[in-house]
């Protein structure tokens, strides 16, 4: 049963339809790894707007030369927006996944406080 991708990584489904039919396999995985980690750092607020739209447009051009040694012309301004839109759902799904894990450990913690209360209260 086949995988898609699309569901599990938007960002590398866009990078996986950019770089189909070209040799830059370490380059893809290099661009989704910086990608990812961006999307990482907007979810857990340690970059700015600015600073996310800068790092964008230097990966968008990166990925734009690469391809054009591959034979590909790809939009930079294009590019940008698409990746914008991609790190911007990533960080809202590492968002949300990062509270609904916040919400277990605190409510962990509170049963654990709960636990230890009473067995205080018996002592």
């Amino acid at each position: 049963m086949a995988v898609d991708i699309s569901n599990v990584d938007p960002i590398l489904n866009m990078l996986n339809n950019l770089f189909r039919g070209t040799p830059y396999v370490r380059e893809k995985l290099e661009a989704w790894t910086l990608l990812r980690d961006l999307a990482r750092e907007k979810a857990a607020g340690n970059i700015t707007d600015a600073e996310l739209k800068m790092y964008i447009k230097e990966i968008a051009e990166s990925i734009a030369s690469t391809l054009a040694r591959g034979g590909k012309t790809v939009s930079v301004e294009t590019l940008i927006d698409d990746l914008h839109k991609q790190i911007a759902g990533a960080a809202l799904r590492d968002l949300s996944t990062f509270s609904v894990d916040v919400r277990r450990r605190l409510r962990a913690k509170r049963e654990r406080a709960r636990i230890r209360s009473e067995i205080e209260s018996l002592l």
